[in-house]
């Protein structure tokens, strides 16, 4: 009974309202003790269950037995964010439909941002789904710390994943996490590290695979001519999206830039040096048809063309519509990462086509843009190609 008594009372006690200070401090007898808990005013009040308006948040233990001490718990937890208003929302809970076309979140992306699609959309979908759900679901969101992110990087990397599938399902959790912040389900978004993991072999595309990618109809012109390109001519994605009107004659293109995402403006190659590559009739071509459709004309204008003439599509688009792409011949995502297939895997594609229909070393260096014996090596995959001795006006008719 003295127990009891012992826990009544310290319920009984009234919150302690600091003068000057947005909190409330009250100590509860737990199994273990006397621990101070905090309440923190909200800074608009909120309708509770019961339909009466709320000022203070749900009550947060400081873990402390004193009230000095939960005093200094409670200014150090201030100085690291703002209080949440409620601490006990589970990630499943928040983030399940977050990425569906009828979110909040699409809504507010297809208002906003001039990179939205449903294909990106649908990404973060799946890496929500295949990825973070799996290993957050039961966690509340204010235990999504920088050292949990850490651990889930390191299950990925053990997975066997890329360091860009790495940090891409990482940036899709940090969307999520930005939005609780917003609502005020955690104190702070957490600051992440990139990994950087070592470099993998990528894989490349079967003769079979690249005959039924260009069967099929494509769901965007331009994704299907940039690919094209990519196939015919093993350029990089950047070098793709930067070219222009006047990089491109009707037997070779001229491979002058690439399109850096990060600064919004061109640059020069990976090797630092311009190079010219052979074009395919086919493609220039559909290049031509590429280029009547164009919104903006003259030699400077972008072949791949955004809303403004000084910007280009998106290097990414020509990836996702690749992606989209595969998955219409049954490479799904999962199959994709286990072969380590992207956009890249067009230069390793290309390569083979070249050494395969023995095209020497030195041409293969200059078509592809490489600067040694080794790197052409790492872009060779041995293959039922090796005996195509066709080039890109036999091969892309």
């Amino acid at each position: 009974m003295a127990k009891f008594r012992n826990i009544c009372h310290y319920k009984a006690m009234p919150k302690e309202r600091l003068r000057g200070q947005p909190f409330s401090l009250f100590p509860q007898q737990r199994k273990n003790g006397l621990v101070w808990y905090v309440q923190f005013r909200l800074p608009e009040p909120i309708i509770g269950r019961n339909g009466k308006l709320v000022y203070f948040s749900t009550a947060k233990s400081t873990g402390q037995t004193t009230k000095s001490a939960a005093l200094t718990w409670v200014r150090n937890y201030l100085s690291n964010g703002r209080p949440v208003t409620k601490s006990n929302v589970l990630f499943k809970d928040f983030a399940a439909n977050f990425f569906d076309p009828s979110s909040e979140y699409a809504k507010q992306e297809k208002l906003h941002s001039k990179r939205f699609s449903e294909n990106r959309l649908k990404a973060k979908a799946d890496k929500l789904r295949l990825h973070i759900l799996p290993y957050f679901q039961h966690y509340r969101l204010t235990m999504i710390t920088a050292d949990a992110i850490a651990r889930f990087q390191l299950q990925l990397a053990e997975k066997g994943l890329s360091s860009f599938t790495c940090n891409d399902t990482v940036n899709v959790l940090l969307i999520i996490l930005k939005q609780a912040y917003k609502n005020k389900y955690i104190q702070a978004v957490p600051e992440v590290e990139p990994v950087v993991l070592p470099a993998k072999e990528r894989g490349s595309f079967s003769i079979e695979e690249v005959k039924k990618l260009f069967a099929l109809p494509w769901e965007s012109f331009a994704g299907y001519v940039g690919n094209l390109i990519a196939a015919s001519t093993g350029m990089r994605e950047g070098e793709i999206a930067a070219l222009q009107n006047k990089d491109i004659f009707s037997d070779h293109i001229v491979v002058a830039h690439s399109w850096d995402v990060r600064s919004g403006k061109l640059k020069a190659p990976k090797n630092g040096k311009a190079r010219i590559v052979p074009l395919a009739s086919k493609v220039f071509v559909e290049i031509q048809k590429l280029q009547a459709m164009a919104i903006w004309k003259g030699d400077e204008a972008f072949l791949f063309q955004s809303d403004r003439p000084e910007k280009p599509m998106y290097p990414e688009n020509l990836r996702d519509e690749l992606y989209r792409q595969l998955e219409k011949i049954g490479i799904d995502e999962t199959e994709r990462e286990r072969r380590q297939l992207c956009f890249h895997s067009w230069r390793h594609f290309f390569n083979s086509l070249l050494v395969n229909s023995n095209i020497s070393k030195f041409k293969v260096q200059a078509l592809i843009g490489h600067q040694s014996d080794e790197m052409t090596e790492n872009y060779y995959h041995i293959d039922e190609m090796s005996d195509v001795k066709l080039l890109q006006d036999k091969f892309f008719r």
